[in-house]
């Protein structure tokens, strides 16, 4: 930082070398012409020339210096909001991701944050020079000729006035237009997240002419923009020209009454024209400013948006050792819902068990996995683990003591050793490589991933999109075999797979041994017929809790769940 603040000071001062020199150059060409030309002084204009020349070139190196520094500053700026949008979005959750769309997070991060840069850096240009530049050249006029600098009452308001006029029209467009973008961004996003399903179900048509609706809300709102900056530059310039008009024909007059010298007039044109020029450089800010407002507000409510999910300002530590979890008297319910998602959970987890988790469609499965994991916080109750609340614990903390397994598996792009390692590819020793192969055995997903020509070396698109379902259901198993936590929280990790591999997989799960708590939602019976203990859920309520054998003789749900797949465990 104090490296930044000694290039803003030389920022500063370039901006105003820069500036001074262009109020000294009209003041050296009025007596050029009045000492020199006029009575055929040649030394003169030689040695006035000269020091012109060495002002303009002096002019141009501070130019270029200040252009420069206020591009590297802006960029340092910019950098540094997008890494800490990066980050805090990062610690978003459920909620947080429901209230901004992907599309608009991505907009925010990209094109909010581009506004913003480039109003910094014309405001390191322009805010430095032009308040100089207007009064400097203002001051300059006044000493040349004040009668004649009366004009300046005239142009300088109406400029103002005009520039004012159609920037308040313009700036609830700029909000509607980023509005319009992130609408854009989203119809792109869905179009290229379902590409295949669009094609499947036929709904090309349809997503086209979504599309189009959203493309022509940006068109028709980009094109008043455009209009109204048409008609700002001729009114410019329509002000400018009839200034100068106006300076050349009192200037004219005074010259013939004896009060005013050619060359001064030629210098009053100038700083006529410096003058108008900082009304028109301020007005340019006035156009981006209230664009990047619309893009600063936007930021800040992204930045501004503490997650309901968070570390506590004093974590507790979290004993060491196997993990006892317990629900007590749990309730989730999401905001606006009409009833709870789950209602008064009470069980135990034991340490180096297995728990298994099984219902039907929408029974809040899922949801309680999340809440294990902590990606969601319970509505009411507390969940315990070795007896610490979870809302008291580090999330760093606790994400590094368990593993999760998704039912959507999202593979990072990467090759297969960085995305079930987590780690770049400088940082896999030989070692690391072992391991790696050893959770890939364990997931089953060695075969495959030998057989490829690259091996764990192989390229992962990103969402693992190159490989099939079971396949990327494996690499995820692998990814959190690989941590070795304590803690293995698995959605239906055998959904995607065939009989005989989910058979091989529940077996490496077997062998984990008592220092892993595991924790399975699965649908089919198979799958949970072996665990230490069975939760059935229905309608957000556990309905029993046991082993298969228990459940069997005394869950009416279970038996019924057992009973829809009948022919399923005739065969297994």
């Amino acid at each position: 930082m104090p490296g930044r603040w000694i290039l803003l000071a030389v920022l500063v001062i370039s901006q105003v070398v820069d500036t001074l020199m262009s109020l000294w150059l009209p003041t050296l060409n009025a007596q050029i012409i009045n000492l020199g030309v006029i009575p055929g002084d040649v030394p003169l204009i030689w040695r006035l020339g000269g020091l012109m020349l060495l002002i303009t070139v002096a002019q141009s190196v501070a130019m270029i210096l200040s252009g420069y520094l206020a591009g590297r500053i802006a960029m340092w700026i910019g950098k540094d909001i997008r890494q800490q949008v990066y980050e805090h979005v990062l610690g978003f959750g459920s909620s947080e991701m429901r209230r901004f769309s992907p599309a608009s997070l991505i907009t925010r991060a990209t094109n909010d944050v581009n506004q913003v840069q480039n109003v910094i850096f014309m405001t390191f240009i322009i805010m430095i020079q032009a308040p100089i530049l207007g009064i400097g050249a203002l001051v300059m006029a006044i000493s040349l000729d004040a009668p004649l600098s009366m004009l300046f009452l005239v142009a300088v308001p109406v400029l103002a006035l005009v520039v004012g006029l159609i920037m308040r029209a313009m700036s609830p467009l700029f909000k509607e237009q980023q509005e319009r973008i992130d609408e854009v961004a989203g119809r792109i996003r869905t179009a290229l997240s379902g590409v295949r399903m669009v094609r499947a179900f036929g709904r090309k048509g349809f997503m086209e002419s979504r599309f189009e609706q959203s493309n022509q809300d940006l068109k028709t709102v980009a094109l008043r923009v455009t209009n109204l900056f048409a008609l700002m530059m001729p009114a410019i310039q329509l002000i400018v020209a009839a200034s100068s008009v106006a300076v050349v024909w009192l200037g004219a007059w005074r010259y013939l009454e004896g009060g005013m010298p050619i060359g001064n007039i030629v210098a009053f044109l100038t700083y006529l024209m410096q003058i108008l020029g900082a009304v028109m450089m301020a007005s340019f800010m006035f156009v981006m400013v209230p664009r990047a407002e619309v893009s600063a507000k936007r930021l800040q409510e992204v930045i501004k948006t503490i997650p309901e999910v968070k570390s506590p300002d004093k974590p507790k530590p979290l004993p060491e050792g196997p993990l006892t979890i317990t629900f007590d008297n749990v309730t989730m319910q999401f905001e606006g819902a009409s009833r709870p998602l789950l209602a008064e959970m009470n069980f135990t987890i034991e340490p180096g068990k297995v728990t298994a988790v099984i219902g039907s469609t929408g029974t809040g499965k899922t949801t309680l996995l999340r809440l294990l994991a902590r990606s969601l916080d319970p509505s009411s109750g507390r969940v315990l683990v070795n007896g610490v609340n979870l809302r008291e614990l580090s999330l760093e903390e606790w994400h590094s003591r368990h593993a999760v397994v998704e039912q959507t598996t999202y593979l990072f792009s990467g090759t297969i050793a960085t995305t079930v390692s987590g780690l770049e590819t400088e940082a896999i020793t030989p070692e690391i490589r072992a391991q790696i192969e050893s959770a890939l055995k364990s997931a089953q997903a060695w075969e495959f991933v030998s057989a490829l020509e690259e091996g764990m070396d192989a390229e992962v698109n990103e969402g693992g999109k190159n490989f099939s379902g079971g396949q990327r259901q494996r690499l995820a198993v692998a990814r959190a075999l690989f941590r070795r936590a304590p803690l293995l929280v698995l959605d239906d990790p055998f959904s995607a797979l065939d009989f005989a591999t989910e058979a091989q997989l529940r077996g490496e799960f077997e062998r984990l041994g008592e220092g892993v708590t595991q924790v399975l939602v699965a649908q089919r019976v198979a799958s949970v017929r072996h665990a230490d203990q069975v939760i059935v859920l229905d309608g957000g309520q556990v309905v029993g809790i046991g082993t298969h054998e228990t459940l069997l003789e005394k869950c009416e749900t279970y038996q019924e769940i057992v009973k829809s797949q009948l022919t399923l465990e005739e065969v297994l």
